[in-house]
């Protein structure tokens, strides 16, 4: 599953801006009811964990990412709700 999201996450960089963003949305989109903390993320994705959160707040922000804190964690995952959760989802 992680190689077949990076393969795609490939693509999704000549889309976006930022590669930790599309390596973010490969991973959330292909896993929409999971949810996933920011250090967890960034282990995952092997990136920074300060440029996985910013991505991860601007991603709320535009409502493509939704988050909750459970304790002393903030998950994040996709928003199924948002109009872009379909488009996007077939993208990958």
């Amino acid at each position: 599953m992680k190689l077949s999201c990076i393969m795609f996450a490939g693509m999704l960089t000549r889309l976006f801006s930022s590669s930790v963003r599309a390596d973010i949305l490969a991973l959330l989109l292909n896993t929409p009811e999971e949810r996933f903390y920011v250090r967890e993320i960034a282990n995952i994705l092997g990136k920074n964990p300060s440029g996985v959160k910013r991505e991860l707040d601007n991603l709320e922000k535009i409502g493509i990412l939704v988050s909750e804190r459970v304790a002393n964690l903030r998950y994040f995952r996709a928003n199924k709700n948002s109009p872009l959760f379909n488009e996007l989802k077939n993208l990958i």
